[in-house]
């Protein structure tokens, strides 16, 4: 079994919790989810607005149904400027991802 998968011998009507770094690795890694991401932050940068607080109000929207809170709002903010620096400084990395 995959990351704690149930068999399809059965019906499962909740999927049990799993928390191995591996299965995280894995799937941060593998192509459909960089992808998916990549599409995700391109119609956020289209739709989402001018500012920073606009697309990350719009991301959050998208992604759980709400505005963030004031909490995640700092931490995205933070995160974001680390990327962005992360980025600036490794522009081939950048690249990779668009």
């Amino acid at each position: 079994r995959a990351f704690d998968a149930p068999t399809r011998e059965e019906c499962t009507a909740e999927r049990p919790r799993s928390n191995t770094p591996i299965a995280a690795m894995t799937l941060l890694n593998d192509p459909t989810f960089v992808e998916a991401a990549r599409v995700f932050a391109e119609r956020i940068l289209r739709h989402g607005g001018k500012s920073d607080r606009d697309r990350l109000d719009h991301a959050y929207r998208l992604a759980v149904s709400r505005p963030p809170d004031e909490t995640e709002r700092q931490l995205m903010a933070r995160l974001f400027t680390l990327a962005g620096k992360e980025f600036k400084a490794n522009p081939a990395a950048a690249r990779e991802l668009v």
